[in-house]
């Protein structure tokens, strides 16, 4: 019986793929993160990670060859509290470049938002994100059969009502 949900369908197998991975390599990293809690109303996170892959065998005689991830990335966040229910958070983020076939660039990305919580209900926020970069390639298929994903810089305002 044909499923009404399913957009595409058939009765018969129209071709069946196989993949392996035949490939022997090793990674090797480690990352640092602090939590610091300056003040009652100030608080910051960094952490920063190194990450290092290596090829053992050559079996990959079409796929170009490069890291997948990138080798080190580090963010920092502070939150602020100034007065009771405001919040005023800032964070900023550097990714190092990807190298393997066709990779992408290193960048810089820092966000700002603020929220207001009037009672238990009710909320207010507002933020701009990547401030730095106008538009950066954050995210890409590695069989290059999907379109790069672009992250551009955006203002929003949310009003949240819990019930």
């Amino acid at each position: 019986a044909e499923d009404p949900t399913c957009l595409f369908f058939s009765t018969e197998i129209l071709g069946l793929a196989a993949f392996t991975n035949e490939d022997d390599g090793e990674s090797r990293g480690g990352e640092l993160s602090v939590d610091w809690q300056a003040r009652d109303d100030l608080r910051i996170r960094t952490s920063i990670s190194y990450a290092n892959d290596r090829q053992l065998s050559d079996n990959l005689a079409s796929v170009a060859q490069g890291s997948y991830y990138p080798q080190v990335q580090a963010s920092t966040r502070v939150l602020w509290v100034p007065i009771e229910n405001l919040s005023i958070s800032v964070c900023a983020r550097y990714v190092d470049e990807i190298e393997a076939s066709n990779g992408i660039d290193d960048y810089w990305q820092a966000n700002i938002n603020a929220r207001w919580t009037f009672d238990e209900k009710w909320a207010v926020s507002f933020g701009i994100r990547n401030l730095i970069e106008d538009n950066n390639v954050e995210a890409r298929s590695q069989v290059n059969e999907l379109p790069r994903i672009y992250i551009q810089s955006a203002a929003f305002a949310n009003v949240r009502y819990s019930f």
